[in-house]
């Protein structure tokens, strides 16, 4: 499970886990990023189908303004959600960013799709599990999206399906 709380305006990242199918959950949350001085939103969380202990967390961030002027980063566990490393920057040059899909491959190297405030999207991926990442790895030629999903078969083919006008109409 992951959640943002609205504590005002400014907002907090956690997450919560559950080992008795969802019957009860992790208390306290676990605060990701947040704080008196944090514009946090839109979490994604993936699993490594590879390694269930691992998990990845990716999300926008503001920093101490409200300008809309979005980072996005990344986390994970190493130890199935009990402690998460320090937020890590994927990308930091667009505004208005919409994140859409986090999916995890069988080598545990997790891939982003967003969508940018020019309504085209972009997909990165980090070939380390998620140490460092390639960003952006390509960005695709379509304009007016708006909305991406990504899927991965077992032999590494990255599916991507996405919604508006494309280039070509």
């Amino acid at each position: 499970t992951r959640w943002i709380y609205d504590g005002g305006e400014k907002q907090k990242l956690y997450y919560q886990r559950s080992t008795d199918n969802g019957a009860t959950f992790t208390t306290p949350p676990i605060n990701i990023i947040g704080g008196d001085d944090v514009w946090t939103g839109h979490p994604l969380i993936a699993l490594d189908p590879s390694n269930p202990d691992r998990v990845h967390i990716t999300f926008l961030d503001e920093g101490d303004t409200i300008d809309q002027d979005y980072s996005i980063y990344h986390t994970r566990s190493l130890n199935g959600g009990l402690s998460f490393s320090a937020p890590s920057e994927v990308d930091d040059q667009s505004q208005n960013e919409d994140l859409q899909a986090l999916i995890v491959d069988d080598s545990g190297d997790p891939w982003l799709a967003w969508i940018e405030e020019d309504d085209r999207f972009r997909v990165a991926t980090s070939p380390d599990g998620g140490e460092n990442w390639n960003t952006p790895s390509w960005e695709l030629g379509q304009n007016d999206v708006d909305w991406v999903d990504m899927a991965i078969s077992n032999s590494g083919i990255v599916h991507v399906a996405w919604a508006g006008e494309s280039d070509d109409d």
